[in-house]
């Protein structure tokens, strides 16, 4: 069975990696952006989204 893809937007690098840390031991595939840019190029191959609300160049309200 295949599992889930989750895409996290998040800015912070900290947060990002606890967030991928955390979703990987649970056996998800993950992907990675760092704005809502980046989150918008991706968010075609996921599953779910994870997004920050407060990033720069896009926020994570913008980008829904």
């Amino acid at each position: 069975m295949e599992s889930s893809r989750i895409l996290i937007v998040e800015d912070d690098p900290e947060m990002a990696q606890m967030l991928l840390q955390a979703l990987t031991e649970s056996g998800f595939q993950t992907l990675m952006a760092h704005d809502g840019n980046q989150g918008l190029n991706l968010c075609s191959e996921a599953d779910l989204i994870l997004t920050d609300v407060m990033m720069p160049v896009m926020n994570g309200l913008a980008m829904v």
